[in-house]
């Protein structure tokens, strides 16, 4: 048996093992949706995933033009992520959230959605240098995470590592050939 014959067997093993680890659970949609204009604030944010959610440590944060908007504590009801809104006024805001989906990965993204109005300064805000704000800073929902929820750096990682289980795999088994 030839090396690259090898390789494509331990290829053949391996990859289908890594499918299940990359389909994880994404966001499939959104009341108010992602760009929509809305002639009434809405009283509520439903986020809906693809999977079941785990309840642990659910956040979203809401803000507009870089502040932060108080809101309610996000609230889990099955595939739902649910965040009760003050009165907003017009304008552009932002829904970040962070969960962890039904195969315990963590998935964090944003909502952009507008509400149309004159008035366009918003109701509640927090204060600079909140608790809340400081803390969210650094364990917030990442803006360079890709559609699913993966940040580019943990999709390159993972990736690299089935690769050098690949060779590495390749190797004890060409190894083991020329023993024989």
């Amino acid at each position: 048996m030839s090396v690259l014959s090898l390789m494509v067997v331990g290829a053949m093993l391996v990859l289908p093992m890594a499918g299940p680890a990359l389909a994880h659970d994404s966001l499939v949609g959104s009341d108010p949706s992602e760009g929509e204009v809305v002639e009434e604030a809405p009283d509520r944010a439903v986020l809906t995933f693809s999977g079941r959610l785990i309840d642990i440590a659910p956040q979203t944060i809401l803000s507009r033009d870089g502040e932060q908007v108080d809101t309610a504590p996000a609230q889990i009801d099955g595939y739902d992520l649910i965040t009760d809104l003050p009165e907003l006024a017009g304008g552009d805001y932002r829904l970040a959230y962070s969960v962890v989906s039904s195969d315990g990965h963590r998935i964090e993204g944003a909502v952009d959605f507008t509400v149309a109005g004159a008035d366009t300064t918003p109701t509640r805000t927090s204060p600079p240098g909140d608790d809340a704000t400081d803390s969210a800073a650094g364990e917030g929902p990442d803006s360079s995470a890709t559609a699913d929820g993966q940040s580019t750096s943990v999709t390159i990682i993972r990736w690299t590592g089935i690769i050098v289980v690949i060779l590495g795999v390749s190797v004890i088994i060409t190894r083991y050939l020329r023993r024989r």
